[in-house]
């Protein structure tokens, strides 16, 4: 056989039988899927060795660390497939690559929070491997991307607050240090502090990615009776209706401002024991002065803020009268102190004894704490 022959057959075949030979590996394409499982341990690790090749969607990677945050910055993007290229992974591919993607669901507060499925296969071409990515989302890009990043819990507060005074309705946080705290005390004491933002007790449902762990992302859900336009509307309605009552009286006597604002009040509203589903903002200045509705606390509030806004000393008092918890004022004029009950006056349909001393609080039964 003439040997030039021989060696023309050799070059026209290598190509072919290098297909073979890739085709042969590629058939052995793992393929591995992990739903995140609500069960956690903190990771708190920052690697950026990972990188875009030019002009293509491939990832590059280079070890186990890298691999994680290339897939959790896909993650932030929003990105349901992706490609990843790895030719000098250090690590052994089989056993590492599932454990890193179990990290990724059920360790990392934001795959936790963003990702419902991750489903990848792999195989090694050549020299290198590629791993094909899938992954569905729990969450949006736009919901994802509004998480708010704070060094500790201690932040939480300012950050729920503001929440609050905006009407949000939802509030994510990734909490770099957490520690256990109550959200829904927190709403509550900004429903005693701002009286003039709220309509009703925000009420707030927490979720926790991971639930445990030294890192954390908080998803708080907070519950209005109304949009948040709404919202906005009703309170700046009963700001007016305020403004109003306290333009009448800022001019004349304080003894006789306590009085009419007294009336005032009394009359605006029908007294109701408790707020309900169908009186939401009975503990609110809205529902005494617009709403037409009042718990013993709303118009205790309601009169309270009205002096305060006139210029008058008034504090909130709770204790028990006839076996209900209630809520009256306690006023200060100068040297003189003494007690208004709106509510009772509202209950009982009778204003004829608007100001109580000391000791007829007493011997009305009031009891404090």
């Amino acid at each position: 056989m003439n040997a030039d022959w021989v060696k023309r057959l050799q070059r026209s075949c290598l190509p072919v039988v290098a297909l073979f030979v890739c085709l042969i590996i590629l058939s052995g394409c793992k393929a591995q899927s992990f739903v995140s499982q609500n069960t956690y341990v903190d990771v708190n690790e920052h690697d950026e060795t990972y990188t875009v090749t030019a002009n293509s969607d491939i990832v590059k990677v280079t070890n186990r660390l890298s691999l994680k945050n290339a897939v959790l910055n896909l993650i932030q993007d929003g990105i349901t497939e992706a490609v990843i290229h790895t030719d000098i992974y250090t690590d052994n591919m089989t056993e590492s690559i599932g454990q890193v993607f179990r990290e990724i669901t059920n360790v990392s507060p934001v795959g936790c929070y963003a990702v419902d499925s991750l489903t990848y296969e792999y195989a090694r071409v050549v020299n290198y491997y590629e791993i094909y990515l899938h992954i569905t989302y729990r969450h949006t890009t736009e919901e994802i991307n509004s998480i708010i990043y704070l060094n500790d819990s201690n932040s939480i507060r300012a950050e729920l607050y503001q929440a609050l005074k905006n009407y949000q309705t939802e509030l994510v946080l990734n909490i770099g240090t957490y520690e256990d705290c109550d959200v829904q005390s927190m709403a509550d004491d900004f429903f005693e502090l701002y009286p003039g933002l709220v309509l009703c007790h925000p009420n707030v449902k927490v979720s926790e990615y991971p639930e445990g762990g030294a890192q954390r992302i908080l998803e708080i859900k907070i519950s209005h009776a109304d949009s948040s336009e709404q919202c906005r509307l009703l309170v700046e309605e009963a700001n007016d209706k305020m403004t109003s009552i306290v333009s009448k009286y800022s001019s004349i006597d304080q003894e006789k401002a306590v009085k009419l604002a007294y009336y005032q009040v009394c009359r605006c509203a029908d007294y109701v024991l408790s707020s309900d589903a169908e009186n939401p903002y009975a503990d609110s200045i809205y529902g005494v002065l617009v709403g037409k509705c009042g718990t013993s606390f709303g118009f205790a509030r309601t009169y309270q803020q009205l002096l305060l806004k006139l210029g008058i000393n008034c504090t909130l008092v709770e204790g028990m009268l006839d076996g209900y918890s209630v809520t009256w004022c306690k006023v200060s004029i100068g040297d003189h102190v003494f007690y208004v009950d709106p509510g009772r006056a509202a209950e009982t349909n009778n204003m004829t004894r608007y100001k109580m001393e000391p000791m007829e609080l007493i011997e009305m039964g009031y009891q404090i704490g």
